[in-house]
């Protein structure tokens, strides 16, 4: 209930933009991401470490999200706070960033 309220209150609502959430079982995700790519969506991975997969993740305010594609539709991969993105999910996504932090 509290990502959903979230979602409410998130710019996407705010704005109209078409946002959806889903979330899968790890054992599930990677054939998730690739489904997602295969329909033209970016998949981009959201984690502050790559983990030796890619150089380091770029930060999202200076990213082109849509790598350059007008209209493109985006796939944001994200992990669990504690342990990040599996190393098999993150493999599949095209793209890492990271989102900046305050005071970091």
């Amino acid at each position: 209930q509290g990502l959903q309220e979230a979602l409410r209150i998130s710019m996407a609502q705010r704005h109209g933009w078409p946002l959806r959430l889903a979330a899968i079982p790890a054992d599930e995700a990677a054939e998730a991401v690739r489904a997602c790519a295969s329909r033209g969506l970016r998949t981009i991975c959201v984690e502050t470490d790559t983990a030796g997969l890619r150089s380091p993740p770029q930060s999202i305010d200076r990213t082109d999200l849509i790598g350059g594609r007008p209209g493109a539709g985006v796939a944001f991969v994200f992990g669990a706070e504690d342990e990040g993105t599996p190393e098999h999910v993150a493999e599949e996504c095209e793209l890492f960033v990271s989102i900046p932090t305050v005071g970091k």
